[in-house]
């Protein structure tokens, strides 16, 4: 993995962004409002995993999941909420990019 410039001097100086796809990565980050509600939300990591999973889970080939973790206990509704939305801003952006699928994968934990 690679640190990434996202071209936004004001975001890359707050926030580190690493990843092996540093073209995807900018075209996500390309969005202002992405961009922006990253910046609002303090000590987070938001990133895909692919068929290795998390939790020790497998997933089927070509399946990926977009992980998110917060660090520290969440009692803010309103930051809550935030992060529900910035989760649905960023999958609906992967699906503009054709990086993501609106299709169920069928896949069940």
């Amino acid at each position: 993995m690679q640190d990434i410039a996202t071209g936004d001097s004001v975001f890359d100086k707050a926030s580190i962004v690493k990843g092996n796809n540093e073209a995807y990565i900018r075209e996500l980050l390309a969005d202002p409002t992405v961009r922006s509600m990253i910046q609002s939300q303090p000590r987070m990591s938001l990133d895909v995993k692919d068929s290795e999973g998390c939790f020790g889970l497998k997933f089927p080939k070509n399946v990926h999941v977009l992980h998110f973790e917060v660090f520290g206990v969440i009692k803010d509704q309103e930051r809550f909420k935030a992060l529900f939305n910035l989760f649905a801003t960023v999958l609906e952006r992967l699906v503009e990019l054709d990086l993501a699928s609106k299709e169920d994968p069928m896949f069940t934990f």
